[in-house]
Order: C-alpha cells, then sequence, then structure tokens
C-alpha cells in the first residue's frame, strides 16, 4: 500500500496521508503502479471530458479545461524535464555540455518553443479525441516511463532518475505493454494501433538519445512522459 501511496504522491498532486516509513526500495518498487497513477489520472480526465460536454459542445473550450486539469492533477511534473531536455538535446553540443544546459534552472529558446508546441497539440488534439482516449493518453504515458527506463541505462552517477531506471527491467517493460493493450483492447480495439506505434517510436526515441548521452536522465524520462502523449494522441487522431 506504502508503494502505491508513494506513486501516486509523487506522479500527482493527489494528497493521501502517508505515514508509512520509506526508503530507496520502496521508491524502486513503487514504479510498477505508475501505470495505474497514469489511468487514475486518465479516469479522472475523462469524467472532466464527459462532464463537459453534458453541459457545452463547445471543444475548443473543453481542450483548455482538460490541458488545466492535467497540469493540476500532474502538478507540471514533467514540463521541467521537457523543457530542459529540449534545450540540451537541441543545442548542438557535446554530451558535457547537454548535461551542464540541462541542470542550469533557466529555461532557453528551445525548452520555450518546446513548451508552446506541447500546449498547441495538446489544445488542438483534445478537441478530437473521445474519452475513452482520454482515458489511455496518461496511461501510455506512465507506461512509456517504463518502457524508456527498462531498455536504457542511467547517464550520470547519481539523481532521482537512477533509482528507477536501476529498478526498471524487461518484466517492467513487458507488464506496462501487456497492461496498456489489455486496457486498450477492452475500450476499443482500435487504439491498439496508435498504442503499438507510440511505443516503437518511444523505443527508437530512447535508444537515440541513449546512444547520445550514453543513457538517459530524470529529465529526459520526463520529456518522454509528454512526448508519449502527445505522439499518442497524434496517431490516434491521423488515423
Amino acid at each position: 500500500m506504502k508503494q502505491f501511496i508513494l506513486a501516486l504522491t509523487f506522479l500527482t498532486r493527489l494528497y493521501i496521508p502517508n505515514r508509512y516509513k520509506v526508503d530507496e526500495n520502496d521508491f524502486a518498487g513503487s514504479i510498477w503502479f505508475y501505470p495505474i497513477i497514469g489511468l487514475i489520472i486518465g479516469g479522472i480526465l475523462s469524467a472532466v471530458h464527459w462532464g463537459f460536454l453534458s453541459l457545452t459542445k463547445e471543444t475548443d473550450v473543453l481542450a483548455l479545461v482538460l490541458v488545466i486539469s492535467y497540469i493540476f492533477l500532474s502538478g507540471g511534473l514533467h514540463l521541467d524535464g521537457l523543457a530542459d531536455s529540449f534545450d540540451g538535446l537541441f543545442s548542438g553540443r557535446d554530451k558535457v555540455r547537454i548535461f551542464e544546459i540541462m541542470q542550469d534552472s533557466r529555461i532557453g529558446s528551445f525548452g520555450v518553443i518546446g513548451l508552446i508546441l506541447y500546449f498547441i497539440t495538446l489544445i488542438i488534439l483534445f478537441q478530437h479525441v473521445n474519452w475513452i482516449y482520454i482515458l489511455l493518453f496518461p496511461l501510455v504515458g506512465r507506461c512509456s516511463i517504463l518502457l524508456a527506463a527498462g531498455v536504457s541505462s542511467y547517464a550520470k552517477e547519481k539523481g532521482m532518475g537512477k533509482i528507477i531506471v536501476d529498478a526498471a527491467g524487461v518484466k517492467h517493460v513487458i507488464y506496462s505493454i501487456v497492461l496498456s493493450f489489455a486496457i486498450g483492447a477492452a475500450l476499443d480495439i482500435k487504439s491498439l494501433i496508435p498504442i503499438s506505434i507510440t511505443y516503437a517510436l518511444v523505443f527508437l526515441m530512447t535508444k537515440v538519445i541513449s546512444k547520445k548521452l550514453s543513457g538517459i536522465t530524470g529529465d529526459i524520462m520526463g520529456m518522454t512522459v509528454e512526448v508519449s502523449q502527445c505522439l499518442f494522441l497524434l496517431v490516434t487522431f491521423l488515423i
């Protein structure tokens, strides 16, 4: 139970009193619950989607409400990683300089561009998908953490992300894929296509970044969450 609470309070702003004493082993074990937390976020957002459409059909306003609700639920946890990763990866510098840029608390031009594109993408795509895909996209995002962490190593000597990467393995990758496929198939069999394509792209992206940085970091995993969600919604829209 404490590992579930740890995962919930780490990945969301939902509050559950936690009187348990936790350590690194608990944090490592909590990654099993990441897909479940994604499903909880998706469930709340799909309820917002359904409730809003019962009041009005203004999908542009609905999209804005969904974006605000998602940021509120997640606390914008992964957006810093998205901005930092864009600043570093698109800087055209070597690995050492990329890490320095990513650790800089100031946001650069590529980080700003990344965030703008991210929010534009969500606001547009939220207008064109139904509640099933609103439910699924946070699940796919959190499963992508396990996929990226399970097929790579950590690029630095220390960091909170190192616990996740060191703990994740093939069994976590299989678990996340099977779970998301099962839920997707139960809701809409056609969802297996965008889920599969998204995971394939996440795998390729992780391998390319790992080759450049000799692994991944916490920022890269944060970026992976948000990019994978956008990819999933975009592929869903296109097909």
